[in-house]
């Protein structure tokens, strides 16, 4: 049992994790000239201006305003509601909209797994591709903390059914799609689940629930996308499906996608060497050094019946699997830390909650902390190794030494 002096110490621990987080996203937002923004974010932003004006869920176009069909309303009404309460303006509202999820969810896997297991699992928070997504005026936090919340209530619906429970994870599905049209995976993941529990005698009592639950998203997805042809013309904010994705060039750009969002190392980046490929080779040791530990350790596999990791897992990569066979048919941007964030977030989450079954030993975690740290070379803008190495020395010269250090 843990004591309550170790109860404490996780607490602030977690809490300094969490200011670390805020501090880091707080310094990028602030030294990025357009504050981390793209077309995306003002889409985003103006929907969320025009709904604070009372104009509804609406773009401007031409001399009028346009139903925003291109994204559902979830992002944009959090942005709004936090402007509103906060008499901040748009683009700051939505920095402060990503930090409360965060938070928010810190709070939640800490009431629901205790501080320790808190602190594990939320330490993907401070890694480098997703402090630069937190950055960023995204709907992917959102989406990433939400999906992490469902990840659990559906995982322990599985193992106590109800009415309540049963509404609980369909309004948090709800949610799901309408932050990002993306969230439609979790379809799969209860198809495939229902599949499994109609070839499991044990399990068949959940197989028309988790059909039911599937149908209902579904037909929910399909409506609103009905009503955004309705007030729009367009379900989806313009043609998505294309059909004319390679099936090898998509092989290579996922593959490239998860090798730099795990290691920084950019296989496409032939002409230029930058500091995240040389430090790459390093990383990858790291983490072999991690394993190495964990063997020596001998912690064991979680059994087939161990529904958080193996569980965890399935999801995650029904999520690429979702998204490789999307882009087969809608070639949308190269898959980078964005779009394979919610991935990589549900593998790191199934591996921690793994290790978290023993303490992790000083040494294991003295090598999680080194592989973190050297993940935040990821933020250094730049395209080769000598610019980055200037832009280094300028900060730590003009920035901290003069300023902070020097008298």
């Amino acid at each position: 049992m843990i004591s309550f002096s170790n109860h404490s110490k996780y607490n602030t621990l977690l809490t300094g994790l969490w200011l670390v987080h805020a501090l880091m996203v707080g310094l990028l937002i602030a030294i990025n000239p357009n504050h981390y923004t793209t077309i995306d974010s003002h889409v985003y932003l103006s929907s969320a201006q025009n709904l604070l004006e009372g104009h509804g869920y609406v773009l401007m176009e031409g001399e009028g305003y346009r139903w925003n069909s291109t994204f559902p309303p979830g992002y944009s009404l959090s942005i709004a509601l936090v402007a509103r309460l906060t008499s901040l303006e748009v683009l700051w509202a939505s920095k402060i909209v990503n930090l409360l999820c965060s938070a928010l969810l810190l709070v939640f896997i800490r009431i629901r797994f205790g501080p320790r297991k808190a602190l594990l699992l939320g330490s993907f928070l401070v890694w480098g591709p997703f402090l630069r997504l937190w950055a960023h005026t995204w709907s992917e936090p959102l989406f990433i903390c939400v999906l992490l919340i469902w990840v659990d209530q559906y995982q322990r619906y599985q193992k106590n059914v109800g009415t309540i429970q049963f509404g609980g994870l369909l309004l948090c599905g709800f949610t799901l799609l309408s932050i990002r049209y993306a969230g439609i995976f979790i379809v799969l993941v209860a198809l495939f689940h229902s599949f499994q529990a109609l070839m499991d005698h044990k399990f068949r009592r959940y197989h028309g629930h988790l059909l039911l639950l599937s149908g209902i998203w579904t037909l929910g997805l399909l409506g609103y996308w009905q009503a955004n042809l309705h007030w729009s013309g367009e379900r989806y904010g313009g043609e998505r499906i294309l059909l004319d994705g390679a099936l090898f060039e998509n092989i290579r750009l996922f593959a490239a996608g998860i090798s730099k969002s795990l290691l920084g190392y950019d296989i496409e980046a032939t002409a230029e060497v930058t500091l995240a490929n040389v430090l790459a080779p390093m990383r990858l040791l790291l983490l072999i050094g991690i394993g190495f530990e964990v063997k020596k350790n001998k912690i064991p596999l979680p059994n087939r019946r161990s529904f958080w990791p193996w569980g965890t897992l399935r999801v995650g990569f029904t999520y690429l699997i979702f998204l490789f066979t999307l882009r087969l048919i809608s070639p949308f941007d190269a898959p980078g830390y964005r779009l394979l964030a919610p991935f990589m977030v549900l593998i790191w989450w199934a591996l921690l909650y793994w290790l978290a079954q023993q303490k992790p030993n000083a040494r294991v975690v003295t090598l999680g902390l080194l592989w973190i740290i050297l993940s935040w070379v990821q933020l250094i803008p730049g395209t080769n190794l000598r610019g980055q190495l200037l832009l280094v020395e300028n900060i730590w010269w003009d920035g901290i030494l003069r300023h902070c250090i020097l008298p």
